[in-house]
């Protein structure tokens, strides 16, 4: 994850992103949203050079079609890449922020059309905590990719995360990334 890589100076990114692609690791992820595009900057200027290396994900808060087309062009410049491999509906806490995304005018439409246009590859939604939020937008779409908190606590105050949405994400062929493992 790219978030506390805003806390580091970027020759200690560099450092760090490199020693972590030295020693196989594959997937690296930021957010739009992190430092207004700062970490991105810091991912794009250490590693754009090794990018067939790693899987690339990013994130977008945007709801709608245009707010979420222009987010993938700018991380595409903060990244220094033609395209990632994964963007993220990101922080999708209630329904009604799932129903933006899907609907009419949403940030699907964008992100399909960016799909089409090859700057993306597959399309993910994002939540911190309260499944009943991903639950409402699985049900309504397939994702390629989910990624929300798996972890103990997450356990006791969601149980719906691992009792109803990872086996509608299974049954759905949709894949799950488990973040907050050890309870961030």
């Amino acid at each position: 994850g790219g978030f506390h890589l805003l806390e580091i100076a970027t020759a200690d990114v560099s450092r760090l992103l490199n020693a972590y692609l030295d020693r196989g690791g594959n997937y690296i992820e930021t957010a739009a949203g992190y430092g207004a595009g700062a970490s991105e900057k810091k991912i794009g200027a250490t590693v754009a050079g090794r990018r067939r290396e790693f899987i690339l994900a990013t994130k977008s808060v945007e709801r709608t079609r245009e707010g979420y087309l222009r987010n993938v062009e700018s991380s595409l410049r903060n990244l220094r890449t033609d395209a990632v491999d994964i963007v993220f509906f990101h922080s999708v806490q209630t329904p009604a922020d799932a129903d933006r995304i899907l609907g009419p005018g949403g940030a699907l439409e964008g992100a399909l059309e960016a799909q089409r246009a090859g700057k993306l590859r597959l399309i993910g939604i994002t939540g911190h905590g309260r499944p009943h939020s991903l639950l409402h937008a699985v049900r309504r779409h397939t994702f390629d990719v989910l990624m929300t908190g798996f972890n103990y606590f997450d356990r006791c105050n969601f149980p719906e995360a691992e009792l109803e949405l990872l086996p509608l994400c299974l049954s759905k062929g949709t894949g799950v990334l488990a973040m907050k493992a050890l309870a961030d």
